[in-house]
């Protein structure tokens, strides 16, 4: 793919499940779930008295959920070291990336939508993205719907609550440690049909979006004040493949759960996720307290 492309990629993409995250919200479904209010919680290992803490964010730039709990920065220097999704310092490598977000020549978007379909979103990424249309159809659908979310989003800082968090712990020389490679993350994403990714992709470019529009304002509202419950209650509005919401959110929560307790195995930490990881029965709070961990809210600022 073009140069221009891949600078793009690398400036707004770099973590594709972050900028996906708050869209993701948006289709996937799971199970009940019982927390309470709070997006912060304690972790004490069976028969250790060493805390760590997770907390819930929200991988956007808006300056509402940059607001964290009061003495989060003494929590994560105390802890000595902050665990994200993925370590966004390391920069994965550039064929490795392009190919799992490409689609075959038969399968670009040109080829999988209608001709007025293709015609429709040709002259809306030109117009909203400002991109060629030539770089971008070969793009899985997932990766164009995280351009247009993130130009559409407020972006009121420079980088997302992630992005922030790991660049004041390197300020602070706190090491940063990832959970999963962007390899696992973008594989996660070959689960969904690329014909499924288009259906969703023509959605989110139709004109009347007021339904949409409102239920991320209900759902910031719901992350706002900590109450996980309405958050994850909001994600059953919306449907998708039941085995790419297994692979994007449950099999991933199993697979962060694990490496979270090894972690810990060694030393504390301070574990900064997107909040929908947390909630549900099968969510990372709940898989922690079943295998023995202490797990307590420490509520809402």
């Amino acid at each position: 793919m073009a140069s221009a492309l891949m600078k793009y990629l690398y400036r707004n993409l770099i973590n594709p499940m972050v900028h996906l995250s708050l869209l993701l919200s948006l289709f996937i479904a799971s199970g009940a779930l019982l927390q309470a209010q709070s997006l912060l919680w304690k972790i004490t290992p069976p028969g250790s008295k060493e805390v760590s803490w997770i907390y819930g964010t929200m991988h956007v730039k808006d300056d509402r959920v940059f607001h964290l709990p009061d003495g989060w920065d003494t929590k994560l220097k105390t802890a000595g070291r902050l665990v994200l999704e993925l370590n966004l310092a390391e920069v994965p490598d550039p064929m490795m990336v392009m190919t799992l977000m490409g689609t075959p020549e038969d399968s670009t978007l040109d080829k999988i939508l209608t001709e007025s379909e293709s015609k429709h979103l040709e002259q809306w990424v030109q117009d909203s993205l400002g991109l060629p249309w030539h770089l971008l159809k070969g793009l899985k659908p997932f990766f164009l719907m995280a351009m247009i979310q993130e130009k559409q989003m407020p972006s009121d800082r420079e980088v997302a609550l992630d992005q922030w968090l790991s660049n004041r712990a390197s300020d602070w020389k706190l090491p940063v440690i990832g959970l999963e490679t962007i390899e696992e993350q973008l594989n996660a994403l070959q689960h969904l049909p690329l014909s499924e990714q288009a259906r969703m992709l023509m959605e989110l470019i139709q004109p009347d979006q007021d339904i949409r529009h409102a239920l991320e304002a209900e759902l910031m509202e719901a992350y706002l004040s900590g109450n996980l419950e309405h958050l994850y209650a909001l994600s059953l509005r919306w449907e998708t493949a039941p085995l790419f919401m297994r692979e994007i959110l449950l099999v991933r929560n199993y697979r962060m759960t694990e490496r979270i307790k090894q972690l810990l195995a060694e030393k504390p930490a301070f574990i900064a996720l997107g909040a929908l990881h947390l909630p549900g029965k099968e969510g990372i709070l709940e898989l922690l307290r079943g295998d023995g961990y202490l797990v307590e809210s420490e509520g809402m600022r």
